[in-house]
Parts: structure tokens; sequence; C-alpha cells
């Protein structure tokens, strides 16, 4: 009950705020993602698409620099290819994402009625569950739709690269997400 009744004060500070605050400040988002996987090096399996769960805070230091911080978590099924194309369903493990970086808008851009693309870089980690963690860069594009003075609805595309197990091969994830931003 606490938890829903703060939400709704975030929610009702949020739309009351003047709308300048978007071009300098803060803004949270919570989102959806779909992620693409694929085979891991060194017949480590291959990990279904799956859905992800994420959090993303950024701070606006001009209307085109910001800042970010990012956090994602999904549990995709793993399969193991077999000669003919059978597979084996292998459970599901964790897979964690996090990043901190830049994000740059290019003003003018985006479409009707819509904020202007941005382009993000960043740097962090790819945690399997088991304990392997990879160092990992984040690039993505996103654009929003605003929804009210200081509401928008955030679609975006990222892909986190990273180098498995150190040096056994190179994984991109890919995952398309939608959310829901705050601005303060």
């Amino acid at each position: 009950m606490k938890r829903s009744l703060f939400a709704a004060a975030v929610v009702a500070a949020a739309l009351a705020a003047p709308a300048s605050a978007q071009t300098a400040g803060l803004s949270v988002e919570s989102y959806v993602g779909y992620g693409f996987f694929g085979k891991l090096p060194d017949n480590g399996g291959e990990l279904e698409a799956d859905v992800a769960l994420g959090g993303r805070a950024s701070f606006q230091v001009s209307p085109q620099l910001g800042l970010y911080g990012n956090f994602q978590r999904s549990t995709p099924r793993v399969s193991q290819s077999l000669p003919l194309g059978f597979r084996v369903e292998e459970g599901e493990i964790t897979v964690d994402h996090w990043s901190a970086g830049v994000e740059f808008s290019f003003p003018g851009s985006g479409g009707v009625g819509m904020s202007p693309l941005s382009l993000e870089a960043g740097l962090g980690q790819v945690r399997y569950e088991g304990g392997q963690n990879d160092l990992a860069a984040n690039v993505g594009i996103t654009g929003t739709l605003p929804l009210a003075p200081n509401v928008a609805l955030r679609l975006g595309a990222n892909d986190f690269i990273s180098n498995f197990q150190g040096d056994r091969g190179t994984v991109n994830q890919v995952f398309l997400k939608a959310g829901l931003e705050l601005s303060f």
C-alpha cells in the first residue's frame, strides 16, 4: 500500500512539474525489453530470446548531453545444439546487464511529435548466473514520445558487446526496449 501511494505521488509530481524541467534535470525510466542473445562461444550453449526488465536514470547536463546509468535482468532458456538440428533444453540462466555512460541528442531529429533521437555509449558488465562476469560496451539509440509535460514513452534498441570469458569470443546481445520515463 505504501509503495502504491509513493508511486502515485511520484507520478503526480512529474505531471505537475513545469515542462522546462525536461531540458535539464533528472529522469527515471522503468522498461520492458526483448533480448536476442544467440550462441555463446566455445560450445557454451545458445541463449534463447527472452524478456528483460530494467531501469534507467539519466541526468541532462545540457539539451544535447546527458549522463546515464542502466540495469536490466533477464532469464533466457539455455539450449545446446545437437547434430541433425535437435535441441535439448537445459533450463534457464539469469543474465544481468548494467552500464553507465553518455547520451547525445541530435537536434531536429525524431519524427512528428517526438523528441530528438539520442545515441548512447557506455561501459558496464554482463553478469551470468554462476559467477561469470564480462566487461561490456553498451551502444544504443532511443527516441521519446511525450505523453504529458514530464512523462514520455521511450523506445530504443541497445547492443551489449562483450568478450566471453575474457578471450574466448565476442558476444553481441541486442535488446529492443519500451519504457515509461518521468522527468523532474
